[in-house]
């Protein structure tokens, strides 16, 4: 996903332009090449609907049946624990 552009119905699209209910790709690879990532949905960009800045809803592990986290941090330099950990891609769903 980090590095789709089009297709399974999803497209790119610039941060500038994300808006609620598109995917928010972060991750980074190791030294050995694997891939550690998630993937969040982006609720609120600005925080104009809900009053937080980078609302975004997500979830963790295996199988998921319900959203495990939200959080409004992600945005800012150093929120994640790994360095390497940046925003790889923005897909929008097609409609």
């Amino acid at each position: 996903m980090a590095n789709q552009r089009s297709g399974n119905a999803l497209e790119s699209v610039p941060f500038e332009d994300a808006r609620p209910g598109d995917l928010l790709v972060y991750g980074y690879r190791d030294d050995k090449k694997r891939w550690h990532g998630h993937v969040v949905i982006l609720v609120d960009k600005y925080g104009h609907a809900t009053g937080h800045k980078g609302l975004v809803l997500g979830a963790h592990g295996g199988d998921v049946m319900a959203v495990q986290f939200v959080t409004f941090e992600g945005y800012e330099e150093n929120y994640f624990k790994n360095p390497r950990m940046s925003l790889r891609n923005v897909l929008r769903p097609n409609t």
